[in-house]
């Protein structure tokens, strides 16, 4: 019977834990994914895997990827398991690169999102290196760079390696999540007229211009709540983020800036999604004297949702039923790289391990939760026969 070392497991999860990998993309004095993407590399050398680093569109930013060729590929699809080396910042943390246990949990910067699946991940990759025979199918271990910024390294992944099959191990509870929302970023700046506060016929008020506008995203965002879930992603939705304006109080504000986040439903259309809020920019202008409000889009993330009966989600539903776990599947609440996966051809699902605490200050993951992960994803590489039964066990 095949098996991954939970204790192999641990140790990998607090060496992955103590390096810094913060994304330089959210500060700037972050170190990034070098040093983890080295040591993960040098890992998978010494357990003889195949690996190889992968630029991306950023210098000194490479994924790690490794290959585990089948024994009778073709007869199972491709399978790549996919996991982010980048973690966000660490304000309010006390000691975020010194990992701790306690009742079966590890703490520390990374442990749930998602250095706990990397160190599955290897757990793996030493399990099929260690053992006699082969799976049937190709299996590819991705470890990318940047998801927690602007995704370069699954971008960069899915032009050069793309697996029939994809599962990213972002972290669910050990819930299978077959769709999750996308998310648009817009930037909305109004343009006022510098004056002294004492003289009104020559100010012009930038902040007070974006009132009737705030006023529209706050209506539309109790609408969007409303609307009907065509999908387990739930409804869209919106809220305003950020605002800027003014220099100082007897100073009428030349200039605000205000930035508004759109989560986009599966069934959603990005381009309508756009132009509803464009049709807000344009009422808030038209009592103006000009066109005072402008809207520029900063970035957007498509939604995900697995293909209709999709044949990897029955995989893992097989595999977590042999694990005595219920199936049922989910809606992610939060955006993944399976969007992009899924967007270059990928049947791909999103399953992770049990933890808590996801950009925050206290963080931790389940080790017990990664065992469980580990088995499940065993069974789906070694695949099922056609009547459910897992070939893992004979």
């Amino acid at each position: 019977m095949h098996s991954i070392d939970s204790d192999y497991v641990r140790d990998q999860l607090f060496r992955l834990i103590s390096i810094d990998s913060r994304n330089p993309t959210l500060t700037s004095d972050a170190p990034g994914e070098t040093e983890i993407g080295h040591y993960v590399f040098s890992e998978l050398q010494r357990l003889g895997v195949d690996v190889q680093f992968q630029e991306t569109a950023a210098p000194a930013r490479h994924n790690v990827i490794a290959r585990l060729e089948g024994n009778a590929p073709g007869s199972l699809p491709s399978l790549m398991l996919n996991g982010h080396l980048d973690t966000v910042n660490v304000e309010g943390m006390e000691a975020p690169f010194t990992p701790w246990e306690q009742h079966g949990l590890v703490y520390g910067r990374g442990s749930q999102d998602m250095k706990g699946s990397l160190a599955v991940m290897l757990g793996l990759a030493a399990s099929l290196t260690q053992s006699q025979e082969r799976p049937a199918r190709d299996l590819t271990l991705a470890f990318v760079v940047d998801e927690e910024g602007d995704s370069i390294g699954t971008e960069a992944l899915v032009k050069e390696f793309l697996s029939a099959e994809a599962i990213i191990l972002e972290p669910t509870d050990l819930q299978t999540a077959v769709a999750h929302r996308g998310f648009a970023w817009y930037q909305i700046v109004s343009q006022g007229r510098a004056a002294h506060g004492s003289r009104f016929e020559e100010g012009v008020d930038a902040i007070a211009n974006l009132g009737p506008l705030l006023q529209g995203l706050q209506h539309l965002a109790r609408e969007l709540i409303k609307r009907p879930a065509q999908s387990l992603a739930g409804p869209p939705s919106l809220h305003a983020s950020t605002i800027a304006g003014g220099t100082e109080l007897s100073v009428y504000p030349a200039q605000c800036t205000l930035t508004v986040e759109r989560r986009i439903a599966p069934t959603e259309n990005v381009v309508t999604v756009t132009q509803e809020i464009q049709a807000l920019v344009d009422l808030a202008n038209d009592p103006l004297e000009t066109e005072a409000i402008s809207l520029r889009t900063l970035q957007i993330r498509n939604p995900f949702q697995a293909r209709p009966d999709s044949p990897l989600a029955a995989r893992i539903a097989a595999a977590r039923a042999a694990q005595n776990l219920a199936s049922p599947e989910i809606g992610a609440p939060f955006w993944t790289d399976a969007a992009i996966l899924a967007e270059a051809g990928s049947d791909c699902a999103v399953l992770g391990p049990q933890g808590f605490g996801l950009h925050s200050a206290e963080e931790w993951v389940s080790l017990e939760s990664l065992d469980m992960l580990g088995r499940i994803l065993l069974d789906c590489i070694w695949g099922f026969g056609q009547n459910g039964c897992s070939r893992l066990r004979q």
